[in-house]
């Protein structure tokens, strides 16, 4: 295989009525699913003036998401999923610094960003999926498709496209929070794809028997993952977009789950539920990433599947999937985040570049297979968080590329890790990574506060809940109110604050810098304010 859409095209050539994808009560065979991903393939191949043109897709998970993203990369342009929880500015940003020039949304979600898109130059091709022809206003910037018209090119001209995708080639860009506040995009090639989903399958031993539930986001490496292992797999994926604990857990029993992955803070609301036995009954395995199950709620899970096992897994979207714990150590290490998986080298260094003796913190490093392609048109970050390894742990190879990860971690007697903390400032709430700059940027250009200080709180729900301190520019009963409106209209509901702290200045540190250990312990201190 050469790109990742041939696990789709596999799967159509060897079980073409099988059922790859279903939706509600929508079924796609592998057959199906695979002409129609041709189809919209071709109408992009159309569009298309040079290589790598970018698609960005700010659709929910459905089966238009699933189509668009196989289409784009089966003509050799870069899939940029956009997560519909993103507020306009985030959006702006997104699909400004990607440079998509064709944009795959819904009529509501396109209304809301309408007025971001008349300042983007790049977008001229908008197409809604769920739009009729009559719907269609065409404003002069952009041309504008309904679904249908999309998939009226026939399958055999998606061939015209000016370029076909090989191993190396980019495939999409995840965009993820860094520690200087925008979010930055992580290039992923096909071969990272593939590799990600065959060792991944690999350990979770897969089958065509499975049926896999994703109801992570698209925009989220790990949810995108399901869809493409179950393809690999020759399995069959169910669509769907998690609200409540009840409503998943009517899907884990109707459609026989055998496979789910989850979240810290989705976890800890579907264990205040009764399962249903039914779910046991099929449920073969379940995932998790995005942070450690509190030890109390990891207990219930555990007691509510039944013999399912429980895969504790680490990653960066800057290359994918790094350990798991295998499920029969959950027993003696169930705050472990495991040993590195097949393929990938995982060394813990120290401030010196050496490996750190067991039971000593250092920075936990990656390499080996599924290092991404580095940030989108970003040198000096890519360089910052892309470096070869220290000379005495290159096994003699002074240019072996890792992803060295800002997490410290330490390592037993045994060989397997542990997480410590995080060596940079970043957060990581209910399942997302996030920039305190970036919440700060925004608390900052309201023209409210003098100073801001975002930090994390620790939450066995979620994670790690934001916390905001401010030094206002005048005392006002409402700030608080203020602060939280402004927070509201900018930012997505999970990097909003939940606790905001009113100062008349900041701790700062011996150097003059804002003292967020210190910043910190004054909300442990301070009455509850939310």
């Amino acid at each position: 295989m050469q790109k990742l859409p041939d696990i789709l095209t596999r799967g159509a050539e060897r079980t073409p009525d099988k059922v790859a994808l279903t939706f509600k009560d929508d079924r796609y065979s592998y057959a199906d699913l695979s002409v129609t991903v041709a189809a919209l393939a071709a109408q992009l191949a159309a569009r298309q003036s040079a290589s790598q043109t970018r698609v960005a897709v700010l659709l929910p998970n459905c089966p238009e998401a699933v189509i668009a993203a196989f289409a784009t990369m089966l003509t050799g342009g870069i899939y940029v999923p956009v997560n519909p929880l993103l507020r306009p500015r985030q959006i702006e940003h997104v699909l400004k610094d990607s440079g998509a020039s064709v944009l795959i949304s819904t009529s509501y979600l396109f209304q809301s960003i309408a007025g971001v898109l008349e300042a983007l130059p790049n977008i001229d091709t908008v197409i809604l999926s769920d739009a009729t022809e009559a719907a269609v206003q065409t404003p002069a910037k952009f041309e504008m498709l309904t679904w249908q018209e999309a998939l009226a090119g026939r399958p055999g001209e998606a061939s015209a496209s000016p370029h076909t995708p090989t191993l190396d080639d980019p495939a999409l860009i995840f965009y993820t929070s860094g520690s200087t506040g925008r979010a930055k995009g992580v290039l992923v090639s096909h071969r990272n794809l593939l590799d990600g989903v065959r060792i991944v399958s690999g350990y979770l031993n897969n089958s065509a028997q499975d049926r896999i539930l994703a109801t992570l986001p698209m925009s989220f490496d790990y949810g995108f993952s399901q869809i493409t292992t179950a393809f690999y797999a020759n399995a069959e994926v169910v669509l769907t977009n998690y609200s409540m604990p009840q409503q998943l857990l009517g899907e884990l029993r109707k459609y026989r789950i055998t496979g789910l992955a989850g979240v810290p803070t989705m976890w800890a609301q579907l264990v205040t539920v009764v399962w249903p036995e039914e779910i046991t009954e099929h449920l073969r395995y379940m995932t998790n990433s995005g942070g450690r199950i509190p030890s109390s709620v990891l207990q219930r899970l555990r007691s509510r599947a039944g013999s399912a096992k429980l895969f504790l897994m680490y990653g960066l979207t800057e290359s994918f999937r790094s350990t798991y714990l295998d499920p029969a150590q959950l027993d003696t290490r169930s705050d472990s985040i495991g040993k590195a998986i097949p393929g990938v080298t995982i060394d813990v260094v120290n401030a010196n570049g050496e490996s750190c003796a067991p039971g000593e913190p250092g920075e936990l490093v990656h390499s080996g297979a599924l290092i991404s392609m580095g940030y989108w048109k970003n040198a000096a970050a890519t360089a910052e968080r892309f470096k070869p390894l220290p000379k005495a742990l290159s096994n003699g190879s002074p240019h072996r590329l890792a992803v060295w990860s800002g997490d410290l971690v330490r390592r037993d007697e045994d060989g397997y890790l542990f997480f410590v903390d995080r060596a940079d400032h970043m957060l990581k709430s209910s399942g997302y990574r996030i920039s305190p700059a970036e919440v700060e940027e925004v608390i900052h250009a309201s023209d409210l506060v003098e100073h801001v200080i975002a930090v994390g709180l620790p939450d066995e729900r979620v994670g790690q809940r934001i916390a905001v301190a401010i030094v206002p520019k005048s005392l006002h009963e409402d700030n608080d109110f203020a602060i939280r409106h402004v927070c509201a209209r900018e930012l997505p509901p999970y990097m909003q604050p939940d606790e905001i702290l009113i100062l008349k200045s900041l701790p700062l540190t011996a150097h003059g810098k804002p003292d967020r250990p210190g910043i910190r312990d004054l909300f442990s201190a301070a009455p509850l304010r939310n």
